[in-house]
């Protein structure tokens, strides 16, 4: 799925998210990649991810918030990012799913800028 945009306007209009949160299989090496280099894979999603926020080195970024045990907090406004560059739906909730489900939220996030060509 595509989402539309009115070009006048340049409102996204609402979509769906290609592949499932659970779907970390879908692509192995995303997987893998989300899985064992976490930091990496965030870096790659900012770098692709049309947005007005600007992250100053997102890999080390999360990596230090990794320590922290925050990297959450990062990770929720990357996904809303995402979310509203594309008119996604939240689920329920970027917070939660950034807290408890990081890894694969990470890897889907990832599979959803490679289908949409970023």
């Amino acid at each position: 799925m595509s989402n539309r945009i009115i070009p006048e306007s340049n409102i996204v209009l609402p979509s769906e998210w290609n592949t499932g949160l659970c779907d970390c299989f879908d692509d192995t090496n995303i997987c893998l990649y989300g899985l064992f280099c976490p930091c990496f894979l965030f870096g790659n999603n900012v770098k692709r991810t049309p947005s007005i926020t600007t992250w100053r080195c997102p890999c080390f970024l999360y990596g230090y918030n990794i320590i922290c045990l925050n990297c959450w907090y990062i990770h929720k406004r990357q996904r809303l990012n995402i979310r509203l560059a594309y008119g996604l739906p939240s689920g329920c909730g970027d917070c939660p799913t950034a807290t408890f489900c990081g890894p694969c939220a990470l890897c889907q996030e990832a599979r959803e800028l490679n289908i949409r060509g970023l």
